[in-house]
């Protein structure tokens, strides 16, 4: 497993990554990698997310969660 300040580093990283993976999406690049970060570094569940998501001002399906970490995840390295 990595240290946290690895995870932190690839997510700054994933931060400046191609713009054109997130192109088309109605959600901010932002929110979709804290939706991301938040699943896998704190092993939530995707309501336990969406509850986060939800506070922060985000109105955010879980199932909709769940497709964004099996798309972006794995192209950002955090898996």
């Amino acid at each position: 497993m990595g240290s946290v300040a690895f995870r932190v580093k690839l997510y700054f990283f994933s931060l400046n990554s191609k713009i054109n993976e997130y192109q088309g999406l109605l959600l901010s690049k932002i929110y979709i990698i804290h939706a991301i970060y938040f699943k896998l570094r704190f092993a939530l569940s995707y309501r336990d997310v969406e509850e986060i998501m939800k506070m922060h001002g985000v109105q955010v399906d879980h199932a909709t969660i769940q497709r964004w970490v099996y798309k972006f995840a794995h192209r950002n390295n955090y898996v």
